[in-house]
């Protein structure tokens, strides 16, 4: 009798080591799959990190490009690109006007008699009444040197 109460207790005792066990590998899967949730989480955020990186290098490369493209234009027009605070609708504006005086040496001078469409000036101009300045003279007043710039080419 005594024999049969000891393996009833240790069957007892065996069945609940079980039901543990049972419960501890729930457990270890359960923790296994939230490892896996976020070793995948984490692979997901490193490849957007790593997008993020090679897209700001390009956005900063694109940024070095304009800032060369700045000064070269800067540049062009006699300004001091070393020292340059001139805001870039200054240059565009600088840019227009001396564009549109070329433009307007140039018919004056290579299309005489032949009455063209000025976009500026959204009106026709007969060559005979215009009275523009030689382009070549065109003077900027903020430029830091003429010899700097660079005149513009006929076509």
């Amino acid at each position: 009798m005594e024999q049969t109460k000891t393996v009833q207790e240790q069957r007892k005792r065996l069945d609940e080591l079980v039901e543990g066990k049972v419960k501890m590998e729930k457990k270890l899967n359960s923790a296994s799959l939230d490892l896996q949730s976020h070793e995948k989480k984490t692979r997901e955020d490193q490849q957007q990190l790593d997008t993020l990186r090679q897209t700001l290098a390009q956005l900063s490369e694109r940024e070095r490009e304009l800032v060369d493209f700045r000064m070269v234009v800067s540049q062009m027009l006699g300004l001091d690109a070393t020292t340059l605070a001139l805001p870039n609708y200054e240059i565009i504006k600088l840019l227009e006007s001396l564009i549109h005086t070329h433009h307007h040496h140039h018919h004056l001078h290579h299309h005489r008699g032949v009455p063209w469409y000025c976009p500026t000036h959204q009106m026709p101009h007969l060559p005979q009444i215009q009275d523009l300045r030689d382009s070549s003279s065109f003077n900027l007043s903020v430029s830091a040197s003429q010899e700097d710039a660079l005149p513009l080419h006929e076509s």
